[in-house]
């Protein structure tokens, strides 16, 4: 999350749709935390760090804290992804391989040592060519898992990154990582700002439509039905 009082914008990190990129390019008008962004009960260093150290905050979060004037006056965007295209880049960032240089060792010796156990298992998902209905639900789990701090944060819905809990969009602006681009030069336009966009954390593989088998593409559907309808995706 990107937070700037000069320019007055809220960037909201939805993860695998080029986030990264778009937040490197905002980083040098970061200014959430250390001008502490009018904070209801910012005295609380432990909600500081939740909100500022927490790369992929939604929306409904940050909105409950923040004075209702800043957040009604801000401009807040968001970037979203065809769900079938996300999800296989979610899973190749969630089973990538990771380079292990010496210091790990020593800094991290029982992380490398669960690393290396689960080497070949992790390969394995990494190099799947397919996608069956399990692989689906699987994923979905780690998802609902990792994000559970999350309010309503089963499977890492997209909506979630546009939407309160009720599903009312919250947001200003929804541009599509289909449309980085030109989606991007329309915000840099809205926040009058000169910066440059470099697609940054790219996961590489094929195209998502060769992943799916015809029952492993419905469970997708029926899983994010939300982010599909929403967005108006298709899996073609």
């Amino acid at each position: 999350m990107i937070l700037s009082h000069q320019h007055q914008f809220i960037f909201f990190c939805n993860p695998k749709t080029g986030s990264t990129s778009v937040e490197k390019s905002l980083t040098p008008y970061q200014e959430g935390q250390e001008f502490n962004c009018g904070l209801r009960q910012f005295e609380d260093r432990f909600l500081t760090k939740v909100l500022f150290q927490n790369k992929h905050l939604p929306p409904a979060m940050l909105k409950a804290w923040l004075p209702q004037e800043t957040w009604n006056n801000y401009y807040k965007f968001v970037f979203v992804r065809n769900p079938w295209d996300w999800f296989v880049s979610e899973w190749k960032y969630h089973f990538r391989l990771k380079r292990i240089d010496k210091t790990d060792f020593y800094k991290r010796p029982r992380a490398v040592a669960a690393y290396c156990k689960n080497y070949f298992w992790l390969k394995n998902l990494y190099e799947k060519k397919k996608f069956e209905v399990e692989d689906i639900d699987f994923l979905y789990g780690r998802l609902k898992n990792s994000f559970g701090i999350f309010p309503n944060s089963q499977g890492l819905h997209q909506s979630h990154y546009a939407c309160d809990i009720d599903g009312n969009i919250i947001v200003d602006f929804i541009a599509k990582f289909e449309n980085i681009q030109h989606d991007f030069l329309q915000i840099k336009s809205n926040l009058g700002l000169d910066i440059n966009l470099k697609h940054l954390n790219k996961t590489k593989h094929d195209d998502y439509r060769t992943y799916f088998t015809k029952e492993s593409r419905q469970r997708v559907a029926e899983l994010w039905k939300e982010d599909i309808e929403r967005f108006g995706y298709t899996f073609d």
